[in-house]
């Protein structure tokens, strides 16, 4: 059986996307959104702002994907980007 975009590891994932997979980076959006949009909203920014700032973090690591190592660990990476654009 073939294991599904969403479920591989985050390095996996960041290989892909560096490779043009549009399915891994949906997947890595999909995983992520809910935390990246969670933090303005805990900074007790709008929700028009919070989606503002995901975009701004997607963007940023989308940019900075040949920044990656591996063993990176995303969750903090685009949790301290959200947090400071909050």
């Amino acid at each position: 059986m073939k294991k599904e975009t969403n479920d591989k590891p985050d390095d996996d994932l960041i290989q892909s996307c560096r490779q043009g997979d549009v399915h891994a980076w949906q997947a890595v959006v999909n995983k992520y959104k809910r935390l990246v949009f969670s933090i303005p909203l805990n900074y007790g920014l709008s929700q028009e702002d919070a989606a503002d700032i995901s975009q701004i973090t997607f963007t940023i690591m989308f940019e900075s994907l040949d920044q990656f190592y591996t063993g990176t660990n995303l969750a903090a990476g685009l949790a301290t980007v959200a947090r400071r654009h909050s």
